[in-house]
């Protein structure tokens, strides 16, 4: 069996070199914009040291594809008591009082922050990925023919949409592109064995089908709760499993390489595509460049 390992780089976001968005930082809140179409705030504030301007949002509706009319959003008992916490945690106040804050209020409150996006709890900082259709057809060629040069970027995790985040800088052409990799390849050293392909995504049928569940408006609040806990405690399994497969198969640790900020590296990309009702669909697959382990 081999002992080969993946090959692992530190990536630090240069985004975060101010800002730790796990740890608290005061605001001084500003202006505060009340969209009661959608039941949201927009909360624009400035950190107490002056150093970065950024914009919170507090939602108290449901988005609703299926609703009728231009506002998709529809009033939901469990998004306006959340909304309502939020608020009376970092302000002390209602969400209707909150609206009605002014510049003059100066209201101070503790949030989180990645120099850029504004959240009332900690969060693991985003991947900002380029779309595979905003490449042109030539720089997908490029590509395909190894034309390009590849920089490291962090491994994360998005779980609102139940996957591990791997991706790399691609330079080609004159152009640079953030790109997802939405499956891994660790290239077999026997002829006769197949290379191991491994996904990136911890969402399987179950959780799916019940996200989709969870769109039908006819739903009573009860049921809702029901099917959300059953989407957790399923998504928390299947995020077991996907974890144990990559770290066995990787020989890494993915939970430690997001808390410390590494990426794997990528010895070559495999430009993808499938076939759906919108046209053609591209992705890529990378090949996990492997080491011996010491």
């Amino acid at each position: 069996m081999s002992t080969a390992t993946a090959k692992v780089v530190s990536a630090p976001n240069p985004d975060l070199k101010d800002f730790d968005p796990t740890q608290p930082t005061t605001f001084v809140a500003m202006i505060v914009e009340n969209d009661r179409n959608r039941g949201s705030l927009t909360i624009t504030a400035e950190t107490e040291a002056q150093d970065a301007t950024v914009s919170f949002k507090i939602n108290s509706m449901r988005y609703d594809e299926k609703a009728t009319g231009d506002i998709k959003f529809v009033p939901d008992k469990d998004k306006a008591a959340e909304a309502e916490a939020i608020c009376q945690e970092a302000f002390g106040l209602s969400f209707e009082e909150v609206s009605e804050l002014s510049i003059t209020d100066a209201k101070k409150f503790t949030a989180y922050t990645d120099g850029t996006n504004g959240f009332f709890k900690p969060f693991s900082p985003f991947i900002r990925f380029d779309k595979m259709t905003e490449l042109s057809s030539a720089e997908r060629k490029l590509i395909g023919r190894g034309e390009y040069t590849l920089e490291p970027l962090r491994v994360a995790e998005s779980e609102n949409f139940y996957r591990f985040e791997f991706g790399t800088i691609v330079n080609v052409g004159d152009k640079s592109y953030t790109l997802r990799i939405s499956q891994l390849v660790i290239e077999s050293d026997d002829l006769d064995d197949e290379d191991v392909e491994l996904s990136t995504k911890y969402e399987n049928r179950t959780v799916k089908g019940l996200r989709d569940a969870l769109r039908d408006d006819k739903l009573d609040e009860d049921s809702r709760a029901m099917i959300q806990r059953n989407i957790d405690r399923t998504a928390a399994i299947t995020r077991a499993e996907r974890v144990e497969e990559l770290n066995s198969a990787l020989g890494v640790d993915i939970e430690d390489m997001i808390k410390n900020e590494k990426a794997l590296v990528f010895s070559d990309l495999d430009v993808r595509s499938i076939k759906t009702g919108n046209g053609e669909t591209y992705f890529l697959v990378g090949t996990v460049e492997m080491e011996d382990a010491e």
